[in-house]
């Protein structure tokens, strides 16, 4: 399952999640862990991949 980055606009915190890509597009209005705030927005996070070596 992968990670998604958010931010909350009301404490400034920012929190990970990993989530299934199904409950990812269910998801409307987060809630911060820190704050409790429903004003969240998803980050623009670097991808990570990973590849066999080839000789």
């Amino acid at each position: 399952m992968p990670f998604y980055d958010y931010e909350c606009k009301e404490c400034d915190t920012t929190f990970t999640r990993q989530e299934s890509f199904e409950e990812h597009e269910r998801r409307r209005n987060l809630k911060c862990p820190e704050c409790g705030s429903r004003k969240t927005r998803q980050l623009v996070s670097a991808a990570f991949v990973q590849t066999s070596k080839k000789s």
